[in-house]
Formats: structure tokens, C-alpha cells, sequence
């Protein structure tokens, strides 16, 4: 499993040496995407639902 890398600080993506968008790869990806959960559950970050993502409803419903 891959997944964007972000910035533990900012939540913000991280990019390469290269300057390309890093990867997180297992098992710190699989952390990575629980702990977003998690933030958008608390509230820390949200989804607007009125461009058609109910995500607290249907997704974690």
C-alpha cells in the first residue's frame, strides 16, 4: 500500500529531493490514512458535502 506523504507538522504534502510528491509506503502509509480518519471525524478537517461527499454519513456511517 502507497499513500501521498504528508508533513507531520503542516498536514501538508511533502515533496523528494527531486522535487517530486513523495510516497509513504507500509506500514507508515496504512498509519498515515487511519490518522486522517481519524482528523476528519474530530473535526480537525472536513469534506464539503455539497460537492457530493457525504463523508461522515455514507463513508463512515
Amino acid at each position: 500500500m502507497q499513500t501521498l506523504l504528508l508533513d507531520r507538522s503542516t498536514w501538508d504534502l511533502v515533496v523528494d529531493a527531486s522535487g517530486s510528491i513523495a510516497v509513504a509506503s507500509a506500514p507508515y502509509a496504512v498509519a498515515q490514512n487511519v490518522a486522517c480518519a481519524v482528523r476528519v471525524f474530530l473535526g480537525e478537517c472536513w469534506y464539503n458535502t455539497a460537492l457530493g461527499l457525504p463523508y461522515l454519513t455514507n463513508i463512515l456511517g
